[in-house]
């Protein structure tokens, strides 16, 4: 198993949770992971330095010039997965932090025995861990969707509406181990690597669900980017 580890760490006392996490991370992952560290002012990016104003800015209605977040921590993402997007070694998850306080041991629950498989690995494109802005209010709903695509609805438990044939909704009522939706996101987020990479023959397994054996070799699958908006809001 090898991991790629990604913090934007914007409070130094808690680095205790990062490091309480890569402890209990088994011993052959923890060769291989990139640790990237937001400083506020001085941005360290794997051993590189991120010039701030090569950001996206947006200019509110006072004149004042804020850096777009989105846009930032995009760039991050893209910069620390630059260096295995042809990498010979092969890697088996992306886990990306963001400045959140969190739990060390839901961490590592979160990327390995998420949706379990009969071989015993954890299947999934993305697992987003469920972040709540206080004891109860669910907070990540700006691009959170569920199962059918639905936007989300109202930030208390179930979270989701009783839109269409309520998947994600029931899977939240039945407590399942993980929820099914059409796109999550938030403070904590584990990626499957292979769509990281050019050279992991996992892409193309991944890829052919669905599609005709006749026509998965003439495929070409670029390494996968974050992007974000070019709106100014």
């Amino acid at each position: 198993m090898r991991m790629i580890l990604m913090n934007l760490r914007k409070y130094p006392f808690l680095d205790w949770e990062i490091n309480l996490t890569v402890s209990l991370l088994p011993e052959k992952s923890t060769q291989d992971i990139i640790f990237t560290y937001d400083f506020e002012d001085n941005v360290s990016l794997v051993l590189e330095h991120l010039p701030l104003e090569d950001i996206s800015h947006v200019t509110l209605p006072p004149g004042e010039r804020r850096m777009k977040r989105i846009a930032f921590t995009t760039e991050v993402r893209n910069r620390t997965l630059g260096p295995i997007h042809n990498s010979s070694l092969q890697f088996d998850k992306f886990l990306s932090i963001n400045d959140i306080k969190f739990n060390p041991i839901a961490t590592v629950q979160l990327v390995f025995p998420t949706n379990i498989n009969t071989y015993g690995r954890a299947e999934y494109g993305a697992a987003c861990a469920v972040g709540f802005i206080d004891a109860f209010k669910f907070y990540d709903r700006f691009a959170t969707r569920d199962f059918e695509g639905h936007e989300m609805g109202v930030p208390f438990f179930p979270w989701s509406t009783d839109a269409g044939d309520l998947v994600s909704r029931q899977d939240v009522l039945a407590q399942k181990d993980a929820v099914r939706v059409r796109v999550c996101w938030g403070g904590m987020t584990a990626f499957e690597a292979s769509w990281f990479q050019s050279n992991n023959a996992d892409v193309g397994k991944t890829f052919s669900r669905g599609t005709p054996e006749s026509n998965v070799a003439d495929i070409q699958l670029s390494p996968l980017l974050f992007r974000y908006e070019l709106d100014p809001f």
